[in-house]
Order: structure tokens, then C-alpha cells, then sequence
């Protein structure tokens, strides 16, 4: 009997589904927040920013659902580390949902600011302090507490061997730079820019292979029934 088999491949799809709503959420908003004349583009673009925002808001639920499912297995082999993963994965989550209360407050500044004639200097003060709150947030979630969340988890998939050997060294020894990138984005490091690409990469492609071989082969039968 192979336990855990649709826990493995839900483990599988909440991965993807959290890279693609991420990506597709990028594609949504387009050039809109980077735009200096950023309060009139959002009053134009309202539905597009809407649509990154839910995207966003997936995103974020895919996160804690990976946890929330691999929890029953991880907790087989070590409880703090399965239930750190959940709280490590929430706190990733979090920063997501304060950037889409960002986004959508303003979307109602822009609004204000477009009906004001375009010249209110209270309004663009409030909307350049949501703009900095949606920068910090999207620089500690995405990276900094993904990072933080992601040692564990790899630490317990090499040690357990619940996958292939190779994918598990890959993954842990992949969130050391991406976990640095994070770190560096904090003091004004690009994470656009070729070394970022090239510190993030690894790790991100990583994380889809792991999906593919969990939705296409699970969990490792034999470690599993190694704690039975």
C-alpha cells in the first residue's frame, strides 16, 4: 500500500500552483508598479490590479496548504520540524496578504487622488508610504521567510530520504543563496539583476522538480514504513 500517496501529490500541486499564481500575479501587473505616475495608472488599471491581487492572495494560501499536507508526514519523523514548517510558511504568507491590503488601499488613494485632479500632496504621501510597506513586504516574504522555512524542510528530506537523495542535497544546499539574496535585498541588492537571477534559480527550479517527482512518484514507500 502506498501511504500518503494523495497527500504527496497535493504536496505536488500546491507547489506549482504556488510558483504559477506568483508569476502569473507579476504578468497581471504588468510595468503599473514600477510607473512613477503610479496613483494615476492604478485609478486606469483597477481591474488588472485586482486580478494580480487575487493572484497574489493564492499565492499566499498555496503556501500554508504545501505545510498544512506535508505536516502528516513530517510529523512521522520529526514533530517540531513539521509543525516549524507550518508556522515558517504562514509567516511567508503573511507579507503576501499585507502587499495586496497595499495594493487595494491604493487602488482607493488612486482613485481619490485622479477625482482630486491629480494634485494632492496628503494622498501621495499616503500612497508613498504603501508603496515602501508593499516593497518590504514582498522583500521578507518571498524570499527572507522562504528561506527560513525551506532549511528544515530540506534538512528533514535529506535525512529522511522521502525523496531521491539528489533532489533533497539540491534543495538544501539551493536555499543557502537563495536565503542570501533575501538578506541582501534587505540592504538594496536587486533582486532583478543577473546575480540575484542566478542566486534564486537554483532553488526556484528545484522546488518544481520536487513537485513533479511528489505528483508523478510520492513519498519514499520505504522510508515511511522505516517508522511504523
Amino acid at each position: 500500500m502506498n501511504t500518503y500517496r494523495k497527500t504527496s501529490i497535493y504536496v505536488g500541486i500546491f507547489f506549482i500552483l504556488s510558483t504559477l499564481t506568483g508569476v502569473l500575479s507579476v504578468f497581471a501587473y504588468g510595468d503599473i508598479l514600477q510607473s512613477t505616475d503610479y496613483l494615476t495608472e492604478f485609478s486606469a488599471n483597477k481591474t488588472r490590479i485586482v486580478i494580480g491581487t487575487i493572484l497574489e492572495l493564492m499565492c499566499a494560501a498555496a503556501f500554508v496548504l504545501i505545510a498544512v499536507n506535508a505536516y502528516p508526514v513530517m510529523k512521522r519523523f520529526s514533530g517540531p520540524i513539521a509543525t516549524g514548517y507550518v508556522v515558517g510558511r504562514s509567516f511567508e504568507a503573511i507579507p503576501f496578504i499585507t502587499s495586496v491590503i497595499c495594493l487595494l488601499s491604493l487602488v482607493s488613494i488612486s482613485q481619490e487622488f485622479t477625482a482630486a485632479g491629480g494634485n494632492n500632496e496628503t494622498l501621495l504621501a499616503a500612497g508613498s508610504a504603501l508603496q515602501a510597506m508593499r516593497h518590504w513586504a514582498n522583500m521578507l516574504g518571498p524570499l527572507v521567510f522562504c528561506g527560513v522555512a525551506a532549511f528544515p524542510f530540506y534538512t528533514l528530506l535529506v535525512k529522511t530520504r522521502l525523496v531521491p537523495g539528489w533532489i533533497g542535497w539540491w534543495g538544501l544546499v539551493a536555499t543557502f543563496p537563495y536565503f542570501c539574496a533575501g538578506l541582501a535585498s534587505l540592504f538594496g541588492f536587486d533582486t532583478t539583476s543577473a546575480p540575484a537571477i542566478l542566486m534564486i534559480a537554483p532553488f526556484a527550479i528545484n522546488e518544481m522538480v520536487l513537485a513533479v517527482y511528489l505528483i508523478i512518484k510520492g513519498f519514499n514507500q520505504d522510508a515511511l514504513e522505516s517508522v511504523n
